[in-house]
């Protein structure tokens, strides 16, 4: 829950959508970089690990996921009518792919020990957002 924590208050800081959606960004960046708790995202290790032999903890994790998902949902519909996103943007697809971004981009610097991985998906979706999210 800190990192959700951290991902909220660093969205909420922000007043335009685009920069609300960069700090969702650049705040989970910093948080695999320094986690709060040793081992990386915890939430990528419990997807992982669990098979579906802990449903309560599938629950929980899936729970924070949703939280993030809704997120940057909210966050979209909200940049949609301020004017600062575009108009022809599914909330939940820009939703997805940051988080499946990010979340890939933590597997493949786990598996090759190198945080460049993470920083190749972080700069892409830097350049997403400006680029094809902003309106």
């Amino acid at each position: 829950q800190q990192s959700t924590c951290r991902l909220i208050e660093a969205a909420a800081a922000e007043t335009d959508a685009v920069q609300k959606l960069l700090a969702f960004i650049t705040t989970s960046h910093a948080l695999t970089l320094h986690p709060p708790v040793p081992g990386g995202c915890p939430i990528l290790n419990t997807i992982v690990d669990s098979d579906d032999g802990d449903p309560a903890l599938r629950e929980r994790v899936v729970a924070v996921v949703t939280e993030w998902e809704q997120l940057i949902e909210r966050i979209v519909a909200d940049g949609v009518a301020q004017g600062s996103i575009r108009r022809d943007l599914d909330p939940q697809a820009v939703a997805t792919l940051i988080i499946a971004t990010l979340e890939g981009g933590i597997l493949l610097a786990r598996a090759h020990r190198s945080p460049v991985y993470l920083q190749h998906t972080i700069d892409h979706l830097v350049q997403y957002v400006r680029r094809d999210v902003a309106a």
